[in-house]
């Protein structure tokens, strides 16, 4: 009775430590980029995609927003800009659909992030 009992608590204590192990390691934060955003003003103009950004961008003073996504796909719609949140909405008129990015204007580099996403990088 004493030797089943032992290699019950031993099988036991074998699972909780096999079940410890496969939880494995907490996945890795995404790393982000530190925004400074910029001016509302600096936005302006036509954004061409690096790093594998295949988009390029156009911000009008009047509030108008087109991505050139390549291949003849154009989606146009509205953004707004936040400043003091260094976040930009863009509006896409034709899909319905929203997005607010963190950003960042340097010299001629625009960086754009959604929230635990890939940062997307471009230039003038």
């Amino acid at each position: 009775m004493k030797k089943t009992v032992r290699v019950i608590s031993v099988a036991l204590i074998l699972m909780m430590v096999l079940s410890a192990v496969a939880c494995g390691k907490k996945a890795e934060p995404v790393q982000t980029e530190e925004f400074t955003g910029g001016s509302a003003q600096s936005l302006l103009g036509t954004w061409k995609g690096t790093a594998g950004e295949i988009s390029t961008l156009s911000f009008t003073k009047d509030g108008k927003y087109m991505d050139n996504a390549g291949d003849g796909l154009y989606i146009n719609g509205t953004y707004s800009v936040n400043e003091s949140a260094n976040t930009i909405t863009v509006n896409e008129e034709e899909y319905g659909m929203v997005f607010v990015y963190n950003y960042s204007v340097s010299d001629n580099s625009l960086t754009l992030q959604l929230d635990g996403g890939k940062a997307r990088k471009f230039t003038r």
